[in-house]
């Protein structure tokens, strides 16, 4: 029997496998010194729930070998051990181990996590709070539900975790897609809008300025979208994906707002083998460009570091490049062993916890 599944579930299929690997862990030694990538400038005009918490069973320790250099900022690091926080002198805290396949900050001296979306509690997404060893289910999916986390923002001033819903994604006369709120102060949730179906949906969210950037896709191709949070979509003459647009490849490059919402960073492909980093002001449409030598699926950014993810090649585990732009053009920093995000405050937890 074939079964055809949504797009947001080919898509975590598709980073489930890219985080796969085999072996021992793998250990980094100190990097040269931060190379520098001078800008192309370019200009054009144009108009303006009651949560649930257990005592999670305690991690195998392991070790990371550092860095053995300082790091722009920190980092939650995700590899084949479990997660890790990065501090901003290179060395590396474990946090968790277990299938980890995303996880984020909470803002707060915590993180939210979802581990195997296959285990034995399919997709739901946990806090560890600053200072405890107890995981709280935040989201536990219902039936003919799957779940995917996004990312944790801040919604005027509140810290707010970002996932996706997706409901009876087998049948495609039904399958919907939504993304959620969740304010990690209050547990209250608010459903943005609706940014999936059958074999469509969202590859990346990002927020910033009180809007949405939100990235779909399906199959070989993708769009943007700007959304405020009553879910009406914006008109950004500036938009770089305003329609539907062929991706090179079968993943497509990335996207990703700045927090004060006047920029957006994106991939901008130019050739089988290289691309280039671009980081668009929303207002004018002007841009700075950077030549880039691998193309990254996922990015994230704070305004002024970016966090690549990209697959070497010959890998079968992605890194991420930590670049920052500056005046003087974009910084290269350091490539980190795994999946990064940009960690927003310093993860003081009571110790390693399993994620289920």
């Amino acid at each position: 029997m074939t079964i055809r599944v949504s797009w947001m579930l080919t898509c975590l299929l598709l980073v489930a496998a890219c985080s796969t690997t085999t072996g021992a862990p793998a250990t980094t030694t100190p990097e040269p010194t931060p190379t520098t990538i001078v800008a192309v400038t370019t200009t054009t005009t144009a108009p303006l729930v009651q949560a649930t918490t257990t005592t999670a069973a305690p991690a195998t320790t392991v070790a990371h070998e550092p860095l053995g250099r300082e790091l722009p900022a920190r980092f939650l690091l995700v590899d084949e051990e479990g997660l890790w926080f990065v501090s901003d002198d290179g060395s590396f805290l474990l946090l968790a181990t277990g299938d980890v396949r995303a996880a984020f900050d909470d803002r707060a001296g915590g993180f939210v996590v979802q581990g195997d979306p296959y285990g034995d509690e399919p997709g739901a997404i946990y806090r560890l709070r600053a200072g405890s060893s107890d995981l709280e289910a935040i989201v536990t999916p219902g039936e003919e539900e799957f779940v995917v986390l996004e990312s944790v923002v801040d919604i005027d001033g509140v810290p707010t975790m970002l996932y996706m819903s997706a409901t009876w994604y087998n049948n495609p006369s039904t399958a919907s897609e939504v993304l959620v709120e969740v304010d990690l102060e209050t547990g209250a949730k608010h459903a943005v809008t609706t940014t999936g179906g059958w074999e469509w949906g969202a590859t990346r969210v990002s927020f910033g300025g009180d809007v949405y950037a939100i990235e779909g896709g399906s199959y070989e191709t993708r769009w943007l979208d700007f959304v405020d949070r009553s879910g009406f979509v914006l008109d950004y003459p500036t938009n770089p994906f305003p329609g539907t647009t062929d991706c090179p490849s079968d993943l497509c490059p990335g996207s990703v707002i700045s927090p004060d919402g006047l920029n957006l960073v994106y991939v901008r492909p130019v050739s089988a083998d290289g691309a280039e980093l671009v980081n668009l002001f929303l207002g004018s449409g002007a841009e700075n460009s950077y030549a880039i030598s691998e193309v990254p699926f996922w990015l994230d950014f704070d305004g002024s570091i970016v966090a690549a993810h990209l697959m070497p090649p010959g890998s079968e585990a992605p890194d991420t490049v930590v670049y920052q732009l500056s005046d003087t053009g974009l910084v290269e920093h350091a490539r980190l062993p795994g999946r990064a995000s940009i960690a927003r405050s310093v993860i003081n937890i009571g110790g390693p916890v399993e994620v289920p």
